[in-house]
C-alpha cells in the first residue's frame, strides 16, 4: 500500500511539473552544409541538409519534424517543410547558420553552425566543395 500511494503521489508530482510517465528523447537539431564559391571568388553558395549526418539527423522523437526554420546570418530566414535548403551569401564574410527544428508536439532544437571563408577553424563549415 505504501507503494502504490508513492508511486501515485511521485507520478502526480511529476504530472504537475510537466512531465509525461512515458518521457522520450529530447528534440534534436543538426546539419552539414556544402559550400563553394563563385568564379570570381567574391560570393558563395551553400546546401545545407538537416538529415546529414546520417549517424545525428535532426529528429523530433515521439512526433516530427514539422517545419525547419533556417538563419543564414545575412539577414535572410527561411521557415520551410524541407530539410535540404539552398542559399548564396552575397559576400565573402564568414557566417554564424542556424537552424531551428520546429516539432509537432509543439517541441524544438536549435543548432548553430560555423560557415568560414578561412580555414583553419575547427569544426566549421568550409567554403571548399566538400560536405562537412
Amino acid at each position: 500500500m505504501k507503494t502504490s500511494v508513492l508511486s501515485a503521489l511521485v507520478l502526480t508530482g511529476a504530472l504537475a511539473l510537466g512531465h509525461s510517465p512515458n518521457a522520450h528523447a529530447a528534440a534534436s537539431a543538426d546539419f552539414q552544409g556544402l559550400c563553394a564559391w563563385n568564379a570570381a571568388h567574391t560570393q558563395f553558395s551553400c546546401n545545407f541538409d538537416a538529415n546529414r549526418p546520417a549517424s545525428n539527423p535532426t529528429r523530433c522523437p515521439g512526433s516530427f519534424v514539422w517545419k525547419y526554420q533556417w538563419d543564414f546570418d545575412d539577414g535572410s530566414t527561411l521557415l520551410t517543410g524541407n530539410p535540404v535548403v539552398s542559399h548564396t551569401f552575397p559576400n565573402a564574410q564568414d557566417r554564424f547558420v542556424s537552424l531551428t527544428a520546429i516539432c509537432w508536439s509543439g517541441e524544438t532544437a536549435t543548432r548553430l553552425r560555423h560557415v568560414c571563408t578561412q580555414f583553419g577553424t575547427l569544426g566549421c563549415l568550409k567554403v571548399n566543395g566538400t560536405w562537412n
